[in-house]
């Protein structure tokens, strides 16, 4: 890492920003789409790419670190993931709207996209009606 005091000192503000969030009462932000109350940490997310890209780079030139394609289609996967779910969080009313927080069988990402689970009167999984 070529400034290890910039790295430690990025990661103690996430730290730090983490816990301070976690104090509120709604800390989770209340039903929306998106980080919210965790959005001020994205230069400091930014900036701890930027040292690990310089990291991995003089990793590469030095021969202590190679690409293989298992690597670079899960660094694409992730990439891909990501942009996926902030795009339908920012051009879809159904995701906006969302389906509660902590709904894993109707996530907000989704939302317009696959059925909602209370559309029908039986779950799909198992045939037992949906309460």
């Amino acid at each position: 890492i070529p400034d290890r005091a910039l790295a430690v000192t990025a990661l103690g503000v996430c730290f730090a920003h983490w816990q301070l969030v976690s104090l509120f009462r709604n800390w989770w932000g209340g039903q929306s789409f998106g980080p919210r109350l965790m959005s001020d940490l994205v230069p400091w997310f930014f900036l701890l790419a930027v040292l690990a890209i310089v990291a991995l780079r003089g990793a590469e030139e030095a021969g202590e670190f190679r690409w293989t394609a298992l690597k670079r289609f899960g660094v694409v996967a992730i990439a891909a993931i990501s942009i996926f779910i902030n795009w339908r969080g920012a051009s879809s009313i159904e995701a906006q709207r969302g389906a509660g927080i902590w709904n894993w069988r109707y996530p907000s990402f989704l939302a317009g996209i696959i059925p909602h689970p209370h559309a029908s009167t039986s779950d799909d999984r198992d045939g037992k009606p949906v309460e």
